[in-house]
């Protein structure tokens, strides 16, 4: 606003931001493409409030110690969008600017990089104008696995922006199972028709998937990541003219850490991404992100497992890849998304 202080939603939502790194010779002339989410922030992330440690606003922070480098042959670009999510019948005119600070890390640092956990991609996302696959407005489990590009290891604490409106859940499962048949080999094929205990609802599917995670033999795959499912995620909130609406809250994120993090080129991780109409429960289909982020480390690692000043990260950050489609359907109920790439 005016005086300098950041907008809560409502009135406005901060969609994203997106720092993107690009060539400076053009899309299509340098060694990568558009990096869209080089540095992000969503409206389901916490917005820092003035007279805390951390800058107010939304504030997206490496790890203390370690820095972001542009490297050669590259600029940034920005894109944002802000929605004013008041009802129709508020009409008072509101004066915004979109303010974008970027913070200078101590020298020397540790350079480090980026990854992200992406979603499929199928003909649904690529006809979404915000590239979003649908989930519908029933309750259903959504998974797919994807593949490391490269060696790395995870640094700090991992964050996830997804549409709060369908989130109910997430696990990844790193080297191990790729459906939930995989994972528990008992699960009715179609849970939805079944009086089992599993099958009762989507909390108690997924509270048996993660049983299932945690029991894993050596070998045979481990729980890389899951959702707190005791952090709230949506809230409720007033409009300047008095309407109560929904809001997205971040919710909390955990994966594996420092050694146990690691990942090799060509690792498996399956993500099993559970959804349903937490609000907005006509919009259908409905257009959903479950996009998981972590700053992390490239070889060699020091002692430590830190990345030693002057390694790491040129620039660039790692996606890590989809290998070739996943599975769709309410209570696991079946279903193809069919090929996808990141």
């Amino acid at each position: 606003d005016a005086p300098g202080g950041a907008f809560p939603p409502p009135p406005l939502h901060m969609h994203h931001i997106h720092v993107a790194r690009v060539p400076i010779a053009g899309l299509g002339a340098g060694p990568f493409e558009l990096q869209q989410h080089w540095l992000e922030t969503h409206g389901d992330y916490r917005l820092y409030q003035p007279g805390g440690d951390v800058p107010p606003g939304y504030t997206t922070a490496p790890p203390a110690g370690t820095c972001r480098t542009i490297g050669p042959g590259a600029v940034l670009r920005l894109f944002g969008e802000v929605n004013d999510i008041r009802p129709v019948s508020e009409t008072t005119r509101i004066q915004w600017w979109l303010r974008i600070r970027l913070g200078l890390s101590p020298t020397p640092c540790h350079p480090i990089t980026k990854v992200i956990f992406w979603f499929p991609i199928d003909d649904f996302t690529l006809r979404s104008r915000i590239l979003g696959y649908d989930v519908g407005a029933d309750d259903r489990l959504t998974w797919w696995t994807m593949k490391a590009p490269t060696r790395l290891r995870l640094a700090g604490d991992p964050w996830i922006h997804s549409h709060r409106a369908r989130y109910a859940g997430l696990l990844i499962l790193r080297n191990g199972p790729r459906t939930p048949w995989e994972l528990s080999p008992k699960l009715p094929a179609d849970c939805s028709r079944t009086a089992r205990t599993e099958c009762s609802g989507l909390d108690a599917l997924r509270s048996h998937l993660f049983r299932q995670a945690m029991r894993l033999p050596p070998g045979q795959g481990s729980l890389y990541c899951q959702d707190n499912l005791h952090a709230n995620t949506t809230a409720l909130a007033t409009t300047p003219g008095g309407a109560t609406i929904q809001i997205d809250l971040p919710g909390q994120v955990v994966c594996a850490s420092g050694r146990d993090s690691e990942l090799q080129q060509g690792d498996t991780l399956t993500v099993l991404a559970f959804t349903r109409a937490v609000y907005l429960p006509e919009a259908d289909p409905f257009q959903q992100h479950t996009l998981v982020f972590s700053h992390a480390e490239l070889p060699p690692y020091d002692s430590d497992g830190a990345v030693p000043t002057g390694e790491g990260d040129t620039g660039g950050r790692g996606r890590v890849a989809d290998t070739g489609g996943g599975g769709r359907g309410a209570n696991t109920g079946g279903g193809d998304l069919g090929p996808g790439a990141p």
